[in-house]
Order: C-alpha cells, then sequence, then structure tokens
C-alpha cells in the first residue's frame, strides 16, 4: 500500500542528463558530501537516476558547492 509522505529527513532527487545516481555519488565524494544512490534502493539494485539527500544536512556549505557543481553540469548538458 502506498500514501502519502507525512514528512521525513529524505529528499529524493536527480541531475537532468545523468541517467546512474553512482555518478553523483562520486562527484559527491570530491565535496566531502554522502549521498545514497537509488541503486540501493532498488530490488536487484539497478542503476537508477534518483539519489537520497538527508535535508537536514542540505544548507552545509559543502552540500550547497555540490549542488551549484551539479547545477552547472546540468546545464552544461543542456
Amino acid at each position: 500500500m502506498f500514501d502519502e509522505p507525512s514528512g521525513g529527513n529524505f529528499v529524493w532527487a536527480k541531475v537532468p542528463g545523468i541517467n546512474d545516481s553512482n555518478v553523483l555519488v562520486e562527484e559527491a565524494v570530491k565535496f566531502g558530501v554522502t549521498l545514497a544512490p537509488g541503486s540501493y534502493y532498488q530490488p536487484n539494485s539497478e542503476a537508477c537516476a534518483w539519489g537520497r539527500i538527508n535535508s537536514a544536512y542540505a544548507g552545509n556549505k559543502r552540500a550547497v558547492r555540490f549542488f551549484e557543481a551539479m547545477t552547472e553540469k546540468s546545464a552544461a548538458r543542456a
């Protein structure tokens, strides 16, 4: 059964043009940021564009720099 979430600490996000969130995980490490790739939550660990971010740390300076870098990469691909 599915239900609307009532809240939580995690946000699911993806970057346009990146089909495997493991790429995001590798980029995040360069900024000192930890992300959970969507493949962790797939039945057979298949690649997934979506990654899970802990919203409690989304305002952290390292996370902000990472988000900005991913925005730039996404814009460059467009």
